[in-house]
């Protein structure tokens, strides 16, 4: 567990229960950044993220001010990185250029908390966010 301060700039409020989320992010980063998502509070949400420090593709969660990584992968980040995050029930897939990259499942339903871009160290940009839902 790491302890941080991150930055989240909230971008959708919840969706209904039975919604799939597929957010297309591409950021940009000297750091961390990504995907906020079942967010709930300052340090209470889960989020995909690239580590261009470490060229490392992370899922995790933050409570209680403490950042856990429950799944990662190498990724050479060059640039910018064109993630496509599918949120189906307790599951996490994250795709890149396509082809899918990590996935896991989590205990709790992803989806019907906030979603927010994610900056957790570094100057970050974020060229284009999508999200699309199946949610009538």
């Amino acid at each position: 567990m790491h302890s941080i301060a991150a930055t989240l700039q909230d971008i959708v409020d919840g969706l209904g229960l039975r919604a799939v989320a597929e957010p297309l992010v591409r950021p940009t980063t000297d750091g961390v950044a990504g995907l906020a998502f079942d967010h709930y509070g300052a340090d209470r949400f889960k989020f995909v993220a690239v580590d261009a420090t470490t060229d490392r593709l992370l899922i995790g969660y933050s409570s209680n001010g403490q950042i856990t990584i429950v799944a990662e992968t190498s990724l050479l980040v060059d640039g910018d990185v064109p993630m496509s995050i599918r949120l189906d029930g307790t599951t996490v897939t994250v795709s890149i250029d396509g082809v899918v990259a990590l996935s896991h499942s989590f205990y709790s339903i992803l989806n019907d908390g906030d979603f927010g871009l994610y900056n957790q160290s570094g100057t970050s940009s974020f060229e284009s966010l999508l999200m699309q839902t199946d949610d009538p």
